[in-house]
């Protein structure tokens, strides 16, 4: 019984994962083929560390120039 639930609980978290990942993989999807200019600014907006994710695509765009 106690696998069981240890089981139940491991598919909650990889479930909890992967809700934070599904948005992320998306933005990262849709910003690569649009631009940055396609996504709202308000998402944008509530980005954690979006100056320093800028600074970074910046970067590795200027790497690949």
């Amino acid at each position: 019984k106690s696998l069981n639930g240890w089981k139940l609980m491991k598919w909650r978290e990889n479930q909890q994962q992967q809700k934070k990942e599904i948005p992320i993989f998306t933005g990262a999807i849709l910003g690569t083929l649009l631009g940055v200019e396609a996504i709202p600014s308000e998402w944008c907006e509530k980005v954690e560390n979006a100056s320093y994710i800028q600074k970074l695509a910046e970067d590795i765009l200027r790497l690949h120039q």
